[in-house]
């Protein structure tokens, strides 16, 4: 048997309730008993988030999971420009977040820049956008401006392609048009040659 949990001087009554449950409890399935912002229930969100005194009614449960998971830097940060740039990030992908000496401003006021690709611009986003502002700004600081940009992620496309071609036959060599510069002689020659036998006979002469 476990140590009891009570003091010594306990009336034996709540000793006995103290066994009674803790047998109920080796029986039962824990497991379920989860508040872990991104793995809890989405039925508990809602609670786990006024234990936190947040009021994320309106979020998506994506949202709701991924603020709830920066409640203590939000909770630690309090009223500061990097805690509602965290809150703001659980809803936008794009945040930036400029006081008045950034840009010339009036004294305690701010700026702020958004973008997304997944909020439209109807007023209920903008009326998110205004309340996690309000929510988790500054108690002093004025909003001075909001700019909101919105990216859309178009997959479509259009495009243009010119084919031309040609059509090349390759046929025996030919010659045209030939000409003979070649330039040739014919020559012939003769030669006579004389000869003279002269039968002198030196008989009977002296």
């Amino acid at each position: 048997m476990k140590k009891s949990l009570l003091p010594p001087n306990e009336p034996q009554l709540l000793k006995f309730l103290e066994t009674i449950y803790e047998k109920a409890l080796e029986k039962s399935d824990l497991s379920s008993i989860n508040t872990l912002p991104k793995t809890a229930p989405s039925e508990l969100l809602l609670e786990i988030g006024r234990n936190f005194d947040m009021e994320i009614a309106g979020l998506s449960q994506e949202e709701m999971r991924k603020l709830l998971s920066s409640a203590m830097f939000i909770h630690k940060n309090s009223g500061t420009p990097s805690a509602l740039k965290k809150a703001l990030q659980s809803v936008f992908e794009n945040v930036e977040i400029q006081e008045w000496f950034e840009y010339g401003g009036e004294p305690f006021t701010f700026r702020v820049k958004v973008s997304s690709s997944i909020k439209g611009n109807g007023k209920e986003t903008f009326a998110l956008l205004d309340s996690l502002i309000q929510k988790f700004k500054n108690v002093r600081s004025i909003l001075d401006g909001v700019e909101y940009e919105l990216h859309c992620k178009n997959k479509d496309f259009n495009a243009n392609l010119s084919l031309s071609s040609e059509s090349l036959s390759i046929y025996p060599h030919q010659a045209k048009d030939v000409q003979n510069t070649s330039r040739g002689s014919v020559g012939s020659a003769v030669c006579v040659y004389e000869t003279l036998v002269s039968n002198i006979s030196f008989l009977g002469v002296g």
